[in-house]
Parts: structure tokens; sequence; C-alpha cells
């Protein structure tokens, strides 16, 4: 961008481009930090929103790091009231020894607070040099395509638009120049221990003195990474619906078999990005790879790939697996429509005539909902013979790691029904009874 394009125009053009062509009313919320880039992107939204008649508010997130962070406040509330704008603040409280350490403590913090005072679109006024920062610290980090095409212009998924992304940063500040805008300067800008600031004040100006194009030809460069990463995107959709089994956590074996490793490894990326997982290592999926090509018929695999969930192999299947530690369980029905178990999932009870457990025949005078211990049988017609519960889940195809969590119904010793499975037969009641039902949502609610 150069000095001779117009700011506002920029910003318009992104607003039709990218929000008034999907929305015709839309709530706007801007992150306003008081730093020279959002105080310059409020003042030009202020504007267009007499033009395009949306709704303009302003959001600051305190979070109390510097001693002149009240007067941040009172500088955005100032500025605010002038343009006539809504504004908003939010003080968060910042923790000592942090895992994430004060940049990654203060940044979840404030799109946590942003995401919960927002009505609308959030704004940032992320530029140019705040992308090639990205793009270099995820460079650093050894990152794949996605961390590397770095931020989009509209994030839409998290209905994130930012309009100066591809602007240089040098307009913004002849922006304020000219429109006389007071704005705050965070010293911690300056303090070179945060990675950021490190490529900021020290690599960057050093690469622009050198390679003085550097910020048009690096960004460049990220707009054909993301293109590079959007149509990944495209085949892993595409192969995604072809292997996908029942919900996201699950997918068909086959795809080890019949796709190359580089759409093999595309295709684990986008399922585990679908459940929201952080992408694990290079070496960690090709030993995902290895393990399920080098499998034998009846071997289960089970390779943990974070401290919540581990891939797992069923059958023919792929299965994305919740870390579950198994814990005894025991409770006393006592005519609940429904009982929370520890995993999270609920077993219901429904009166339905000629179904279900007749309570009368319960003999021990309490119903008994727990995990198996092993021993109980179970025959739920009449005519056929008695079988451990062991053996009826080892033919049913259930995984072997969701046996342990079924929810058994005890009268004593006796078990009483297995949702999913049906009622003993001595508990059944006659066509013209009113039994109890049982079903069990295995979704954890």
């Amino acid at each position: 961008m150069n000095a001779g394009v117009s700011l506002i125009d920029i910003v318009d053009k992104s607003y039709e481009r990218f929000i008034l062509q999907k929305r015709k009313k839309i709530t706007l919320d801007l992150a306003l930090s008081g730093g020279q880039d959002s105080m310059a992107l409020l003042h030009i939204l202020s504007q267009l929103a007499k033009k395009n008649s949306f709704k303009l508010r302003a959001i600051h997130v305190h979070h109390g790091l510097s001693p002149f962070a009240d007067g941040w406040v009172e500088l955005c509330q100032k500025f605010c009231n002038a343009l006539n704008v809504e504004f908003i603040s939010s003080k968060v409280d910042m923790k000592k020894n942090h895992p994430l350490g004060i940049e990654g403590q203060a940044r979840e913090l404030r799109y946590s607070a942003l995401n919960n005072l927002r009505a609308g679109v959030l704004v940032t006024a992320h530029h140019q040099q705040d992308q090639i920062e990205t793009f270099l610290l995820q460079l650093l980090r050894g990152s794949g395509l996605r961390g590397l095409s770095s931020m989009q212009e509209l994030d839409e998924k998290r209905m994130l638009w930012r309009p100066f992304l591809n602007v240089d940063q040098a307009l913004i500040k002849d922006y304020l120049i000219n429109n006389k805008i007071e704005f705050a300067q965070d010293e911690s800008n300056f303090n070179d221990k945060f990675d950021r600031n490190f490529l900021r004040n020290n690599i960057l100006p050093l690469i622009i003195e050198r390679f003085p194009q550097a910020l048009k030809t690096i960004n460049r460069s990220i707009n054909l990474i993301a293109e590079g990463f959007h149509l990944n995107q495209i085949i892993a959709e595409k192969d995604f619906h072809h292997y996908l089994l029942e919900d996201h956590k699950l997918l068909a074996l086959s795809a080890f078999a019949e796709l190359d490793k580089g759409r093999l490894v595309n295709l684990i990326r986008w399922w585990l990005s679908l459940n929201d997982l952080q992408m694990p290592s290079q070496k960690l999926i090709n030993e995902i790879i290895k393990q399920v090509k080098n499998k034998k018929d009846d071997a289960l695999i089970n390779i943990k790939i974070s401290d919540l969930f581990s891939i797992r192999t069923y059958e023919d299947k792929l299965y994305l697996v919740d870390s579950l530690i198994q814990t005894d369980f025991q409770y006393v029905w006592k005519g609940q429509k429904s009982i929370s178990l520890p995993d999270n999932t609920k077993i219901f009870f429904t009166k339905t005539k000629g179904k279900g457990f007749n309570l009368d025949k319960i003999t021990s005078g309490q119903l008994v909902i727990r995990n198996r211990q092993g021993g109980e049988k179970f025959k739920p017609i009449q005519n056929q013979p008695t079988r451990t519960v062991k053996s009826l889940l080892q033919s049913s195809r259930i995984p072997p790691w969701e046996r342990s969590f079924i929810p058994l119904l005890v009268d004593g010793e006796n078990v009483v029904a297995i949702p999913e499975f049906g009622t003993d037969s001595q508990y059944q009641v006659l066509s013209d009874e009113i039994g109890y039902s049982v079903s069990w949502n295995k979704q954890p609610s």
C-alpha cells in the first residue's frame, strides 16, 4: 500500500467485500486497546458507520499490567464519547506463573473477554507488519501450511475481521498525524524479552534495511501459502466426506491403503482440526501412519496425541477417543427421568406400555445403576441361553475401551437391563403392562 492510497477507502472496500455482501444489519465490535492502530481504525469506522448504517461499539480489555492502564481506559472512553461510539471496558485477572506466560495469558484473556462481550463481528486492527511478525514466529516454530498462512482478512469461523491486514503501518501513522488523533503508547512494546517485540524491534528493521521491498514480498509469499493451504483444505474435505464414518471422530482405515502419504497426512491434519485439536508433530503423524499400515488384522492400536485424546483402531475404523479414566460408579434409582454418569453421559427412563422392565419384580428393594464388574449374566430372550455380559459385549462390535463404561441396571446380583441390549427376560413386562424403557445418550453433555 503506498501513501497515495486513502486508508478510509481501503477499509470501506474491505467492508463491502467481506461484510456488506454477507450481512445487511450488523454490529461491529472493535477491539480498542488505545494504541495507534486501533484508534485510527475506530476513527475510520465511526465515519463509515454513518454511510453504511452498521452499529459500531468499542471494547477495551484492561489487563492491569501497566501503571498507565487506567489512563488508557480514560483515553479510549474520551475518544469514543467524542465520536459518539458506545464504549465497553472489561478488566481481566492476570495470574502469576501462568503456564502460557504473560504474552500467552494476556492474549487468551483478551480474546475470551472480547468474545464474551461481542454482539456481532469482532474487528481488530492487525496490519501488514503484524502479519509478517506472525509469519516469522510460525516459521521459527516449524509450523505447517496452516500456521504459515498466518491471519486472514476475514476469519469466518471466528467471525473476526481485520481490515488493516494488508496495510503498511506507515499509512496508519500518517492518518493519525493528519487527523490529530491522540493514542496510548504501551511501554511493554519495547521489552525484547517478548518474542514478537524482539522480531519487531531488532530483526525486521535489519531485513527491511537490506531488502527494502521485504514487507511486500513476504506478504505476497504469505498469500501464496494461504492459497496452498486453502487448496489442501478443499482436497482434505473431499477425502473426508469419502472416508468419514458416523461422526467427526471416526475415519475408515481404507484411507491408509488408498491414499498416498501426502494426501493421507493432509487428511489426518484436517480430521484433527475439525475436532479442535492442536496439531501433533510430523513425527507423531508419521508414527500413526506407520502403525496403522503395519498393524495385524486383530491388533488394537492406541497412540496418545494429547493429554485428553488418543487415536485407536478397532476393526476397520480409526477412532479419536477421549482419554477418560474409568471410575467405578453406583447410583440408586429413585424414579428420576435421567441420571448423569461420571463420564458426563446420561441414562434415561421412559414409561412405556408393553416394553421395558417391571418395577414390581425388583426383589432387593432398590434398582442400582453401576458399571460392569465381571461375572454378570444376561438373558434378554426367554428361549435362548443365558450369556455372560462380557461375551455379549465382545460379540456386539462395541470398541473394547467403551465396554467398561456401559451402565448396567441391577437388582442385587441380577442384571435387570442393559441400555441398547434390552431387558432380562425375568424382569420384562407383559404386553398390557406399563414398564420402564432405558436409553443411554453416549454423547457427553
